[in-house]
Order: C-alpha cells, then sequence, then structure tokens
C-alpha cells in the first residue's frame, strides 16, 4: 500500500522555496499516482512522454499488423502525469493536452498507444510536434533529424500562478514553462 504524506511533512524534507509552496497546496502525496491534482495550491506540472509512431512498414505498425496500426505517422502519448493545483489545466498551461483517462492506468502509463486513435496526440498539439520534430527548418536544413519510429520526447510544462505578486505596473497571472528532453 503506497504511503501517503501530508505535505506540509513533505515540506520539511526539502527546500526553503519548496516549502513555501507545498505548505499552501492544501493536499498530500499519495505516492505513483498519475494524478495528485485534487489541491489548490498555486502550481501545476505536467510530466509527457509522447513518441511518434512511424509509417505502416516501421517496426512498431509491423509489430501489431499494419491494418490495426492506427496511429502511423503520428506523436503519440505513452505516459502522462500530473501534481498540483489540477484546476490551472488549460490549453495555455498544458499545451500538449490531457491524454484521456481511458486509455491510463493509475501510473500514468498509456495503454494500446499504437493501435488505439485516442492515444494520438490532438488537433494543434498533433500538427505542432510534427512541425517541431518532423519538418521545422532545422530538418528539413539538415541541422537537426527527424524523429524516427520509437523515439521518444519527455515535456515537462509548469504553471505557478502567483497572485501575491504585485510590483507597480507588472501586476502579473503567473508564470509558464515547458522543456523539452
Amino acid at each position: 500500500m503506497a504511503e501517503t504524506f501530508p505535505l506540509t511533512q513533505c515540506s520539511r524534507k526539502r527546500s526553503v522555496w519548496r516549502k513555501a509552496w507545498v505548505c499552501r497546496s492544501g493536499g498530500a502525496f499519495a505516492g505513483n499516482e498519475q494524478a495528485n491534482t485534487g489541491n489548490a495550491g498555486n502550481g501545476l506540472v505536467t510530466v509527457t512522454q509522447i513518441m511518434y509512431i512511424g509509417s505502416t512498414t516501421s517496426t512498431s505498425c509491423v509489430a501489431v499488423g499494419a491494418s490495426n496500426c492506427a496511429n502511423q505517422n503520428s506523436f503519440v502519448y505513452t505516459q502522462q502525469i500530473q501534481f498540483g493545483n489540477g484546476a490551472l489545466a488549460n490549453s495555455n498551461t498544458v499545451t500538449l493536452g490531457i491524454c484521456p483517462s481511458a486509455i491510463v492506468n493509475t501510473s500514468g502509463i498509456v495503454q494500446n498507444y499504437i493501435t488505439d486513435s485516442r492515444a494520438a496526440l490532438a488537433g494543434s498539439a498533433q500538427t505542432n510536434m510534427k512541425s517541431l520534430w518532423q519538418s521545422s527548418s532545422e530538418v528539413s536544413g539538415g541541422t537537426a533529424t527527424a524523429l524516427t519510429d520509437q523515439q521518444v520526447v519527455y515535456i515537462v510544462e509548469t504553471y505557478f500562478q502567483s497572485p501575491d505578486l504585485n510590483v507597480g505596473a507588472l501586476a502579473g497571472n503567473g508564470v509558464y514553462a515547458r522543456y523539452f528532453f
């Protein structure tokens, strides 16, 4: 059984900055779960792993049968976890979207990502990832290599609202950052 830690207890084990954020979040960390977003803190962290699935002749599609390969030539979710204030999740703070919960297990692992069309990134997220990783000017210009079948990208998106920050005319709504690995 997963051990549950009150966030104020966890904060004593972390740095001073982390303690300030954790004490405000008003929830508990219950271990390795896909979503730990049921609190009212000022931040949201989303960690997503996506994979590129190649053409119907790629290793991924051949393994499941070309006719079963619903996500050929697409980026798919393979894992996604979130923690923080789930109410802060929107298209500006989670630009890759939220993987459908029906295909994610409790650890955040996506099931059947090659054959289940719901695992494919939707709309502009799919378009943006293809533009960035498959057909960008760096790829077409020869300074970067397009991703191939089964290559993964890790994306960490963070958003921290700053309701207390007000420096003259610089009153802000928050800070967003996105990193690719």
